[in-house]
């Protein structure tokens, strides 16, 4: 069984544009994910090597997981993953075939 991880609360936000594409269905997608803030109480988010070390990965664990589900995602979806117990936001833009 697996535990529920608190995601950690954080005031400054991070976002970019992507798209990808898998038998002819091409998603256009933003993600929101936590900015880095030396006024932060995180390690993670006010210590810049740290900030590094986790969100280094979020271009392409984002796509993992948006490929996994690629299949059932419609344009205006608004989907929520963990990583590194921050929670980052995945906005569809625009689906094509």
């Amino acid at each position: 069984m697996t535990k529920k991880i608190k995601a950690i609360s954080v005031d400054k936000f991070r976002e970019f544009e992507e798209s990808l594409s898998r038998d002819g269905k091409v998603v256009k997608y933003k993600v929101i994910y936590p900015d880095s803030d030396k006024n932060s109480p995180h390690a993670t988010l006010s210590n810049g090597f740290g900030y590094y070390m986790v969100f280094k990965s979020i271009g392409w664990r984002t796509e993992e997981f948006l490929l996994e589900r690629i299949s059932d995602l419609a344009k205006n979806d608004e989907l929520y993953r963990n990583h590194g117990r921050f929670e980052v936001k995945i906005k569809i833009i625009d689906v094509k075939y």
